[in-house]
């Protein structure tokens, strides 16, 4: 019974979250900025000596048109987005992405800010955690990548416990509101 529970739980806290992300995302499309939608999945907290990884599903919406700062080899971006996992932890987070774009191959390191829910997963000291990670993605059509990212998620030593965890996502990233597309 406690499964069933957990799994609704669960289920719920995704449909909150993917509600809020396409919320922000159909915003952000109807202002013109064009939003990348990048879906993932993979493993949480992989590479513990004891074994307590589970399943990670996630969701970002990349502001690519809005650059907060550009250099000759790569260009700052808004990103935020949330996970949720098979034991019912969930992280809500925004920050940036740095992109450097090599031909078909593009490398992003990201940080954000955001609030942690524990669920049934390893408590990480507090709800205020940080990510950041680095993804490498392959062109595989004009608005399509396909990568894998790992990314880092802790309280950067603000709370007394502070054990991070570390994850390892297949991820795909695309335009679903085009600008070519609209009339």
């Amino acid at each position: 019974m406690k499964l069933s529970t957990s799994l609704i739980s669960t289920a719920a806290r995704s449909a909150a979250v993917a509600s809020l992300l396409a919320v922000g995302a159909l915003g952000a499309a109807v202002a013109g900025q064009d939003p990348a939608l990048a879906l993932n999945v993979g493993r949480h907290d992989f590479n513990r000596t004891v074994s307590v990884d589970s399943v990670e599903v996630g969701a970002e919406i990349r502001l690519t048109n809005i650059e907060l700062a550009r250099w000759s080899w790569g260009t700052m971006s808004p990103a935020f987005g949330a996970f949720v996992t098979d034991d019912s932890t969930h992280y809500v987070y925004g920050g940036f992405r740095l992109h450097m774009p090599a031909g078909p191959v593009r490398v992003a390191i990201h940080a954000s800010g955001g609030a942690y829910g524990r669920g049934d997963g390893l408590d990480l000291g507090g709800v205020v955690e940080f990510r950041t990670g680095i993804e490498v993605a392959y062109r595989v059509a004009p608005a399509i990548f396909v990568g894998l990212d790992f990314h880092h998620l802790s309280n950067a030593g603000i709370y007394p416990l502070n054990p991070g965890v570390n994850s390892l996502v297949a991820n795909v990233s695309f335009r679903p509101w085009q600008a070519s597309a609209r009339p």
